[in-house]
């Protein structure tokens, strides 16, 4: 008797190949055995995920189970800083300056220290620092070592509409581009900027001796208080200013540049010199899409089609657990086909 051939895995489209549509990716075809093709008319490397703070901390996204979600990633991210991925991702403290004595919804997950201390509430909790580029790069590897497929190619409506009679299901990770895409009404961009340092510049205006002397700052100094979201962060390779949120793409020009240099030299004593600081070795603008909630469904129209975006300023904090619960989703498309 002649044995029977496997049957053929479920043929999956993924369109987007930021942080939350390699996620998926790779959890859909390394953990699930799918056949995986990613979609999109960029390089990973060139995708808004790259352009992000990429630290663990909700921000800017609502919506059901996100805490559950929040919570997996951390522990994603905490099993990649002790294995593989202690390359790309750092672990250490967060100071968040917050306007009262109440904890975040989130402290469950980090059970964080809160306190007054220059004159400031501060939260203190433990987070992970992502290098954006290489764990993109990371992600995308590992899809491939799954047998997962990359095309290069911007998905139209059009487009979209022959995938999902091409493959058994598709799952919409474009972010923003959501928008047009699908006509999404309730998405809305915020702007996020960076200013990139490297480090002797920024011992040489905080007036140090060392790169050792900045020690005695947190990997990550934030103001929840003021208008525009403001930051100091030191990534593996550069020191990070920020930021904004505007609800509109704007320049950046020296006055904006200045104006981020001029917040960061107030978020802790010592900081001062930071607005004397030339001009940054780069910037990036990247747009966030927010949507409240957040959309993780399957979509009402058409039976095969996953939605799963609009995580705001959390996609680096939400990511994993997303790509769990998109699995459940696409779990359910494939039971009823």
């Amino acid at each position: 008797s002649s044995l029977m051939s496997a049957p053929a895995p479920p043929r999956i489209a993924i369109i987007g190949a930021g942080v939350i549509g390699l996620t998926c990716a790779l959890h859909l075809a390394r953990d699930h055995g799918y056949d995986v093709t990613v979609y999109d008319e960029c390089d990973p490397l060139a995708q808004t995920s790259t352009k992000a703070a990429a630290y663990w901390m909700p921000y800017l996204s609502q919506g059901e189970g996100l805490l559950s979600d929040a919570e997996i990633t951390y522990q994603w991210l905490k099993g990649l800083y002790k294995g593989e991925g202690s390359k790309f991702i750092l672990a250490g403290k967060a100071k968040r300056i917050r306007g009262d004595m109440s904890l975040p919804d989130w402290d469950p997950i980090v059970r964080g220290h809160l306190k007054q201390e220059e004159g400031k509430i501060t939260y203190t909790f433990d987070t992970y620092l992502v290098e954006t580029n290489e764990c993109l790069e990371w992600l995308s590897s590992k899809i491939k070592l799954a047998k997962g497929k990359f095309i290069r190619e911007r998905v139209t409506p059009a487009r979209l509409v022959e995938l999902m009679q091409e493959y058994d299901c598709v799952v919409n990770c474009v972010g923003y581009y959501a928008k047009e895409l699908t006509g999404d009404s309730l998405l809305e961009l915020r702007q996020g900027i960076l200013l990139f340092y490297e480090k002797d510049t920024i011992v040489k205006a905080l007036g140090l001796n060392t790169q050792q002397d900045l020690e005695y700052l947190p990997l990550i100094i934030s103001d929840g208080t003021t208008k525009e979201p403001t930051y100091l962060m030191r990534h593996k390779y550069n020191w990070i200013l920020g930021g904004s949120a505007f609800p509109e793409v704007r320049a950046v020009d020296g006055a904006l540049i200045q104006d981020i240099k001029k917040r960061t030299s107030h978020l802790w004593p010592g900081l001062q010199g930071l607005s004397r600081l030339p001009d940054p070795v780069k910037y990036t603008s990247g747009l966030r899409p927010v949507r409240n909630p957040l959309r993780l469904e399957v979509d009402s129209v058409h039976g095969n089609l996953v939605h799963n975006y609009g995580h705001g300023g959390s996609g680096w904090t939400l990511a994993w657990g997303c790509a769990l619960r998109t699995y459940a989703l696409v779990s359910s498309v494939l039971t009823k086909r």
